[in-house]
């Protein structure tokens, strides 16, 4: 009982100093109110009302990161407290996830997503459970990248290809040689990031990301009857999302034939508008 207790309080004191630090390093004007009395709630522990405050913004269009993130930092707290809720690790990681979808390079988010993926796989270990890894490789490594990072990779290579090219030219002996390793090198790493930047902006652009909220949701078929010997999917739990059925989602899992109630998801997907 004394580990989870400290475990507990120890991710608290790291949330809590990632919320401080986010915070501290400011939003636009039209955000400072939010997030500041949000963050004031947080630190005074009136977590169900920063989180109505939070949930509020978010219902009226608000996809600002850094209210992503206190939402996240908020449900986290009260997940790891005495008042925790149903659902509340997952409303933790949809907003921490949230807020790396709109800004790819924010480390706390990042930092905090798998805190809260830790403190998942610690409640279902001590259940006989696992967590289940729904989406691909390809795509979470392709989610974990910078596509205006790699696209500025992709132009620097580019330059250094050129230049290389065109000093290899008028270069004698060692300087020619040297110029056309650079030359070289500037046509690999184009050739992995240009491809790799398209293949990222894209993925973040078209995917149609959710994330379990339930404590389980079981895995239906399409008439919303529970498929027999599936395991259900745990809060936490990152999905792609196929399609709306009415009250139900068609998540892309095997033969693309299963599906989950709607009110168990939180969809994540969000238009991307320049690089923050």
């Amino acid at each position: 009982m004394r580990a989870p207790l400290l475990a507990g309080r120890a991710m608290s004191v790291v949330v809590l100093c990632l919320l401080s630090e986010a915070t501290a390093l400011g939003a636009p004007a039209t955000e400072d109110a939010l997030l500041g009395a949000a963050a004031a709630e947080i630190q005074k522990d009136q977590l169900d009302h920063a989180i109505a405050r939070l949930e509020a913004a978010a219902d009226g269009g608000d996809i600002h990161p850094d209210a992503a993130f206190s939402r996240g930092v908020a449900y986290l707290r009260r997940a790891l407290s005495e008042r925790g809720k149903p659902g509340d690790y997952g409303q933790a990681a949809a907003g921490f996830r949230e807020a790396l979808l709109l800004r790819p390079r924010d480390e706390e988010a990042s930092l905090a997503l798998e805190q809260t993926r830790l403190a998942v796989a610690r409640k279902l270990a001590t259940e006989g459970e696992q967590v289940q890894d729904t989406l691909g490789l390809g795509e979470r490594v392709l989610l974990a990248l910078d596509p205006w990072l790699l696209f500025w990779l992709a132009v620097a290579a580019s330059g250094l290809t050129t230049i290389g090219l065109v000093l290899m030219r008028f270069g004698r002996g060692a300087r020619r040689n040297a110029f056309g390793v650079a030359s070289g090198i500037g046509g690999l790493v184009l050739l992995v990031s240009a491809p790799l930047a398209w293949l990222s902006e894209d993925i973040l652009a078209t995917l149609d990301l959710g994330v379990v909220i339930a404590q389980r949701a079981p895995l239906l078929d399409e008439a919303g009857r529970a498929k027999k010997g599936v395991a259900p999917l745990r809060e936490g739990t990152e999905v792609r999302v196929r399609a709306v059925r009415g009250p139900l989602l068609s998540l892309s899992l095997g033969d693309g034939s299963t599906f989950v109630r709607a009110d168990q998801v939180r969809r994540l997907r969000i238009p991307r508008k320049a690089p923050r």
